[in-house]
């Protein structure tokens, strides 16, 4: 299941506040209810990063202005779960879920900059790690599948001539084994990324060429699909991918405005319009009906947590209980979705991870 396309964490200290709050989604009988998820004890911070068919969570927990962070996993009810670190590292993080419960992500120690380790938390099972590519230093996972293969990034560094190096980042997709498998940029390209994973092994990401990105979707055998922006922008980049091969991501214009965009089964995009008012928008994850979920940012960059519907039409979520802002990073098969709602009040912010169904 997917896990948004890397989000950094806010570090700030957080009060708890748990309330449900329903909205009706026009044309759906569904109600939404949000709610917050806690943080591990002694933590302030809690952030839900996705959400499997089952309504288990993963995400992380800690003091996020200047603490260590601890990967969590809640079951349907909210009840959470620490998921250690490897062996000398002080800090993980989960940024996916399956189907039977598998949780992926990283495992780190900062050493004058984050240096991760990928990977994955088996039921019952201490943290296995998924190593990079040969001559790679680092990897970070992104995306589990029901199969149990992982898709991330192989991190190095290369020499770009006169002793000058630069950091190289490689899409990979790991086997059941925890072999890597290298996912190519399209031709010309130096770097890719992977954000998500179907069961069927096709993974959606971006090819980049000196910072420049498009989207793209490779299938089981690793061949690359460009996915294109939208007609007069100049970048793409893919976060979500369902079983039908449909993507969610963003198109960027030349003045870096993001909107998110849906590519149907052709390749062909689609923009998911921001709410009325707002300014941009992003999409992180697609379910099989094709709804997809993200946010919608306003003028003054503040992000509400909306659901598209199959036509395209974006929904606001519900906040919780004093909180100002939101973000949906996840939605799953029956339509739940996680992320992140916070409270800003002055210099005081303060995240809690959110579920809403």
């Amino acid at each position: 299941m997917h896990r948004p396309s890397q989000p950094s964490f806010v570090r700030a200290g957080f009060a708890l506040a748990l309330l449900c709050l329903a909205t009706i989604w026009p044309g759906d009988a569904r109600a939404q209810v949000a709610k917050t998820l806690p943080p591990l004890a002694g933590d302030s911070d809690s952030r839900a990063a996705a959400i499997n068919g089952r309504g288990q969570i993963a995400g992380a927990s800690g003091n996020f202005s200047d603490g260590p962070v601890t990967a969590v996993l809640w079951d349907r009810k909210g009840k959470s779960k620490a998921l250690p670190p490897l062996d000398g590292h002080a800090d993980s993080q989960a940024f996916a879920i399956n189907g039977r419960g598998d949780v992926a992500g990283d495992s780190g120690y900062f050493f004058g900059f984050y240096e991760p380790t990928a990977v994955i938390w088996e039921k019952g099972k201490a943290p296995r790690a998924l190593l990079p590519l040969e001559d790679d230093a680092f990897s970070s996972a992104a995306a589990i599948n029901g199969k149990g293969q992982v898709a991330g990034v192989s991190i190095g560094q290369v020499d770009i001539g006169s002793g000058v190096l630069r950091t190289r980042r490689r899409a990979v997709m790991w086997d059941e084994s925890g072999l890597p498998h290298l996912l190519p940029p399209l031709p010309g390209d130096n770097e890719s990324f992977a954000s998500d994973i179907t069961y069927g092994g096709d993974v959606a990401g971006e090819s980049r060429l000196n910072g420049l990105a498009t989207a793209v979707l490779w299938n089981r055998k690793g061949v690359a699909k460009a996915l294109p922006p939208l007609d007069g922008d100049i970048e793409s980049r893919a976060a979500g991918v369902n079983r039908l091969g449909q993507a969610v991501g963003v198109s960027v214009s030349a003045d870096h405005n993001d909107t998110a965009v849906f590519w149907d089964e052709s390749g062909e995009p689609r923009a998911l319009l921001p709410l009325d008012g707002d300014v941009s928008s992003s999409a992180f994850s697609v379910d099989p009906t094709g709804e997809a979920a993200g946010y919608s940012v306003s003028a003054d960059r503040e992000p509400t947590a909306v659901v598209w519907d199959r036509s395209g039409t974006p929904i606001a979520l519900p906040t919780p209980d004093d909180s100002t802002v939101a973000q949906a990073f996840a939605i799953n098969n029956k339509g739940e979705l996680a992320g992140l709602s916070r409270l800003v009040d002055g210099d005081d912010r303060r995240d809690s991870g959110t579920r809403w169904r």
